[in-house]
């Protein structure tokens, strides 16, 4: 199901551009109504406090989302990543879906797991939103992370677990959108993925001493747009695991349901000097 917060998160802001009080007022049309995933996205994945969070809404201004709002305005965004969910249950069968929220933070990613109860779901940061045609991408990405956790709970969290992951969102993206560029599947500009490419011997040199770790520094210089100290490019990881999961893919002949049902060590294993994409 598709859980679409972004028109309370507008209420918010007419209400704002008339004067009202920001945090009463987002409290009444946003919060309130929707804090357990708010509770969610700022604990699990921001991991901010609650004075930060109300500094945050305190500071908003009516104009900052302008961009957002002609998004909204011009384009059925629940029903792009409605579409984007079918596309991926056929592809990629688990069982039950998932959920995908709509939701509205500050300074959220663009997409990302998050868990309420005893499931995880798909949330989708609609602030760094450019255009409703990222959203299947988004969508389909966070769907191959959630297919993951459910055919292989058992794997520990570690810099190969989540590289493996990644390579299996974005072999599922190509699967689903294989007209969109490469660079789009990462979510990088192609100059981005060209020093990606580039950089492949080193990274691969840089990363294999790690690849059993669980500490959040490896997974922030080899995965997420920080950048590692190495001289590397911002990514690296999420580029390798891909290369990871299209090597083995190919060796093994797998289809897609039984590469995202591989254990981790069989990326690892499988992936070759110098075998291309």
């Amino acid at each position: 199901m598709i859980r679409d917060l972004s028109s309370d998160f507008v209420r918010f802001l007419d209400e704002l551009a008339a004067g009202a009080e920001a945090w009463t007022s987002y409290r009444k049309h946003y919060l309130d109504r929707h804090r357990p995933v708010i509770d969610a996205l700022r604990e699990q994945v921001l991991g901010i406090d609650w004075p930060t969070w109300r500094d945050r809404v305190e500071r908003v201004k009516p104009g900052d989302y302008g961009g957002l709002r002609a998004i909204l305005a011009g384009t059925e965004v629940a029903g792009i990543a409605a579409k984007a969910l079918h596309r991926c249950r056929q592809a990629l069968p688990c069982g039950r879906l998932p959920d995908v929220y709509l939701v509205v933070g500050f300074f959220s990613p663009d997409a990302f797991l998050i868990r309420l109860g005893d499931r995880w779901q798909i949330a989708v940061g609609l602030e760094r939103l450019r255009g409703s045609k990222q959203v299947p991408l988004l969508v389909a990405h966070e769907y191959g992370h959630w297919a993951r956790r459910r055919l292989r709970p058992q794997e520990p969290d570690t810099l190969a677990e989540r590289m493996a992951s990644e390579g299996i969102s974005i072999v599922l993206t190509r699967q689903l959108y294989p007209s969109r560029p490469l660079a789009e599947h990462f979510g990088v500009h192609r100059s981005r993925l060209n020093a990606l490419q580039e950089a492949e011997t080193a990274g691969w040199q840089a990363i294999a001493p790690h690849l059993n770790q669980s500490d959040q520094r490896s997974f922030q210089s080899f995965l997420s747009g920080v950048g590692p100290d190495r001289g590397l490019p911002p990514r690296i990881g999420v580029y390798l695991g891909y290369r990871a999961a299209r090597a083995l893919q190919r060796r093994c002949g797998l289809a897609l349901p039984d590469l995202a049902r591989s254990p981790v060590e069989a990326f690892f294993a499988a992936k070759g000097p110098g075998e291309r994409v």
